[in-house]
């Protein structure tokens, strides 16, 4: 428990590069390997809502909602939140990369919110009471919800994965070090941690 609550004071927010190459990482892999490409998706959600690990499993697939082109969604079970009526989020769609930022062969990248919602209708929608699967094997999902440690596993992966594709050649063995202690509360201090950094009110 000890260990637990330490882990969780002391949670490394990414840099706001590391979440540029998880972007990109995410539209290289949305056409020849989807199911990574879901699971990237279901981490930049998890970063711009800032939730934490157990919020983002606790979802209904059934529950999500796309208005304006912002998805809403309603976590059923959390840490602060014991009345059972849910807490409610909302991933924008926005990222790191400009607006008008292409592709290898010169096309407009769409946003990478509506990249990922169709790939989930596809390869891994359905009515269950958890929003993301174990990934049991390279692109591929199991049957049953993801699960702490596993996960992790293979959220430092990918992290790994876009620093190898993405990072300058001589900022590599910097974001390693910084991949190799990033935790699931990394996830939700991100977008807060940048938020302060910036100067931006606390409140809204």
């Amino acid at each position: 428990i000890e260990a637990r609550a330490k882990e969780v004071k002391e949670a490394l927010p990414l840099p706001m590069a590391l979440v540029l190459f998880l972007e990109l990482f995410f539209h290289d892999r949305a056409v020849n390997a989807p199911c990574t490409a879901v699971f990237v998706g279901w981490i930049l959600c998890l970063i711009f809502a800032s939730l934490r690990f157990n919020d983002g499993v606790h979802v209904k697939p059934s529950s999500l909602e796309v208005v304006d082109g912002v998805l809403f969604g309603l976590c059923w079970q959390t840490k602060v939140e014991r009345k059972r009526r849910g807490t409610k989020f909302a991933v924008a769609p926005v990222g790191m990369l400009p607006a008008d930022s292409t592709d290898a062969e010169g096309s407009v990248r769409r946003p990478w919110l509506e990249i990922f919602l169709e790939l989930f209708a596809v390869h891994a929608g359905g009515d269950r009471d958890f929003w993301m699967f174990e990934m049991v094997a390279l692109d591929r999902f199991g049957d049953g919800p993801i699960t702490y440690h596993r996960g992790m596993r293979v959220l430092r992966a990918v992290l790994s994965d876009a620093v190898v594709s993405f990072a300058p050649a001589d900022k590599k063995q910097e974001y390693f070090e910084i991949v190799s202690k990033v935790t699931w509360h990394s996830l939700r201090v991100t977008l807060l941690n940048s938020a302060v950094h910036a100067g931006v009110d606390a409140l809204p």
